[in-house]
């Protein structure tokens, strides 16, 4: 009778470690399923980052630019520390950035100022914005002898949607980036030297 409950034991002992088997197979199995549901739903939702890395780009592009327009508008009449080479500097800056149809083509797109999208108002009146607004005079002054020269702090705004043709359901995500930009300019020698402050 000893051996029988043994044999028993033995048998529920074997039934437990298969059961156990199974059971890890069966929830290994509905993790990678849900992993592969979840994978499928979730590309309905995705959006593309490629307007925020376009936008980050040109205006990489856009600062060199304006400081190759600084350092050539620096040749301006009068002497460097006069209110006549502010005036003379400004004049000859806003001019040359105002022939550059790619510089203002970036900053007007999608432009957004104190919250008010600003787009197609700036662009009525494209050359009073840069000069008052963009560039106001007040953000060009001495100090010390260095000559500050400053961009107001502008933003754009950006709806990022998904594909509509790929995706069945559209998140957008609303992209806001501001920037502004202060250079200190100071005179070496016959040359002068733009710094980002």
């Amino acid at each position: 009778m000893v051996r029988r409950v043994r044999v028993m034991e033995n048998k529920s002992g074997q039934f437990f470690e298969l059961y156990l088997v199974m059971l890890t197979l069966f929830m290994c199995a509905l993790v990678v399923g849900l992993y592969f549901v979840q994978q499928g739903n979730a590309r309905n939702s995705l959006v593309s980052p490629r307007a925020v890395l376009d936008v980050r780009d040109n205006l990489e592009v856009f600062e060199m630019r304006e400081k190759e327009i600084i350092l050539s508008s620096l040749g301006s009449v009068g002497e460097f520390g006069s209110e006549e080479f502010i005036e003379s500097f400004r004049s000859k800056f806003l001019s040359d950035f105002y022939a550059d149809e790619a510089m203002k083509e970036f900053v007007l797109r999608s432009l957004v100022l104190e919250g008010r999208d600003i787009e197609s108002d700036a662009r009525a009146k494209s050359s009073l914005f840069f000069n008052n607004t963009l560039y106001p005079e007040k953000e060009t002054y001495y100090d010390g002898d260095k000559l500050i020269f400053g961009r107001s702090l502008v933003g754009k705004s950006i709806n990022l949607n998904a594909d509509k043709e790929n995706y069945k359901i559209s998140f957008p995500v609303k992209f806001n980036f501001n920037f502004d930009k202060k250079y200190l300019i100071s005179k070496k020698g016959s040359g002068f030297v733009v710094e980002e402050e």
